[in-house]
């Protein structure tokens, strides 16, 4: 036999010796490593199948949207709803529904101090109407409507005035009348068109709070009332003299024409197209528009009935009265057809009605002598009030709010 050992004398075989082994060492390293990438690339493969893509599959595609133009926004969300506008801290403009939910502010003036809102109306359902004026005494004031679907603003009008107080558009929106303020003097205005007339001018006393005058178009279209203060000053030749103010309202034919004037008398009101309602003394009295001749609505021997209002559906009149000398105010009710007046809210006063059944008003616990009859309050409240069950909804809250409904 021979040997294969090398110390051992005997030959390698050829063959043997010249064939290379069949695996390297740093071949088996290079298998070894392939094989390690190969088991995360499967096992990231299934954390992908299993977490990942179910996740992708079940969120939306992300849409790239074109850029609109300003005045295209979506639908207001309770642009179809029953709503009112508040103004607050003359800066701010809001809607709400008569729920006191979904408020939603349309325009603010906090990047321009030099200007305010003083008050609001409603053209339509989806239009809202305001008056924006600046500081300054005999400035500009201008009269603008907001689309609450698109946002458009448009001018309705503008004047030289210190102050717009209230104004009204005719039910077929051709005509505008607004109180007018420059300085001391106060102006009943009836705008057409592009044609602007004003009715009667005078003097009158400052009413920060707006609450001392009213104006609004018959629903037949066919008067329009205005109502104000007037400061009539004391005669320079009598020393004993004094200035005489008292509030006054005017009824006019959309022509311009007057066909009615009442003085004494605040917070008119309409029964129906033909007949007016109104403040005088301590009394709400009614009368034919034209024709001479009063009559009694309801008479207030207690208490002092302030800024009345009637409701939508002509049955019932809200007001607020001063208690205890002005220590506390309380919300009231008089049912027409039973002349029951009723006692429904302590601490709530200029209500302002959103249907049959719902007033707003500003509560004001911290009200309390001079200052309720100058409104002059630190904080107030917006709340909405159901005459039925007394319930309150709290809306908003600032040193000032002017509220108007639909």
């Amino acid at each position: 036999m021979d040997n294969l050992s090398p110390n051992g004398g005997g030959n390698i075989p050829e063959e043997f010796a010249k064939k290379p082994p069949l695996i390297y060492p740093k071949t088996i390293k290079l298998i070894l490593l392939g094989l390690g990438a190969l088991v995360v690339l499967i096992s990231a493969f299934i954390v992908i199948k299993q977490f990942i893509l179910p996740n992708i599959s079940k969120t939306e595609p992300i849409a790239v949207e074109p850029i609109k133009p300003i005045n295209e926004n979506p639908v207001n969300p309770i642009s179809q709803k029953p709503k009112f506008a508040y103004i607050k801290n003359q800066n701010e403009i809001w809607i709400v529904n008569t729920d006191g939910q979904e408020k939603q502010l349309v325009s603010d003036l906090k990047d321009n101090s030099e200007n305010i809102y003083t008050t609001l109306k409603w053209k339509s359902d989806t239009e809202l109407g305001y008056s924006l004026c600046n500081n300054e005494k005999n400035a500009n004031c201008s009269i603008l409507n907001i689309n609450l679907e698109t946002k458009a603003v448009t001018p309705e009008l503008s004047g030289k005035y210190s102050s717009i107080t209230k104004f009204a558009y005719s039910p077929d929106k051709r005509y505008v009348a607004f109180i007018s303020v420059t300085e001391n003097s106060l102006a009943f205005n009836l705008k057409s068109g592009t044609v602007s007339n004003r009715l009667d001018t005078f003097q009158t006393v400052s009413d920060p709070s707006n609450i001392n005058s009213r104006v609004f178009f018959t629903e037949n279209n066919e008067y329009v009332i205005f109502s104000g203060v007037k400061l009539e000053p004391a005669d320079p030749k009598d020393k004993n003299a004094k200035p005489k103010i008292y509030s006054v309202i005017q009824v006019y034919l959309l022509n311009g024409t007057k066909v009615d004037s009442l003085t004494n008398a605040t917070d008119p009101f309409l029964i129906d197209n033909e007949t007016l309602g109104y403040k005088r003394e301590n009394k709400l009295i009614y009368k034919k528009i034209g024709i001479d001749g009063e009559s009694e609505i309801s008479q207030f021997t207690d208490t002092e009935v302030n800024n009345p209002v009637i409701s939508p559906d002509k049955t019932n009149i809200a007001y607020w009265t001063g208690v205890d000398g002005f220590t506390n105010v309380v919300l009231g009710v008089l049912d027409i057809n039973s002349n029951i007046q009723r006692n429904i809210l302590r601490g709530i006063l200029l209500p302002k009605w959103l249907d049959n059944d719902k007033v707003a008003g500003i509560k004001a616990d911290n009200c309390a002598g001079i200052n309720c009859q100058l409104y002059e309050f630190q904080v107030i409240s917006l709340v909405i009030v159901d005459i039925n069950n007394a319930s309150v909804n709290l809306v908003d809250q600032g040193k000032s709010i002017y509220a108007t409904a639909r």
